[in-house]
């Protein structure tokens, strides 16, 4: 991993010296196409669940909820009938920092040869880029 790092131009920092950055939430995916109720319908059932957000976004919903509280809301959204691709934690940038040209394409670089190596199980970045694929993860 760290020379993953140095080869991409990167420094690898001690063990959660960037989790400042990040909040921990829990996330379910429920898949518009198989959702037979309305955006409405799912903000109310979400809300009586517990969830904090409903975001909708191009192929699905996205139902955010507290760490502690993703198993609560998923078992309720599941029990009305809601059907969701995905249930897991994640962490989400507070904020994020735009890059373009040649400091966008080494970040995604960077990003890429991670997401590659057998030992990384998830990255997650705080970058945003208009040209940057949903697939990096960003």
């Amino acid at each position: 991993i760290r020379h993953i790092f140095h080869k991409r131009g990167g420094s690898l920092g001690e063990s959660g010296c960037v989790a400042w950055m990040f909040d921990r939430i829990g996330v379910i995916e429920v898949p518009r196409q198989r959702y037979a109720g309305s955006l409405d319908d799912l903000i109310l059932a979400a809300l009586e669940a517990g969830a904090d957000d409903v975001r909708e976004e191009e192929e699905t919903y996205t139902v955010v909820t507290s760490p502690e509280r993703l198993r609560e809301v998923r078992d309720a959204l599941e029990a009305q009938g809601v059907p969701y691709d995905a249930a897991e934690l994640t962490y989400q940038p507070k904020s994020t920092v735009e890059l373009t040209g040649d400091a966008l394409d080494q970040v995604l670089d960077l990003i890429e040869a991670l997401q590659a190596h057998d030992d990384v199980q998830e990255v997650y970045a705080n970058v945003s880029a208009e040209e940057a694929s949903s697939e990096a993860a960003l």
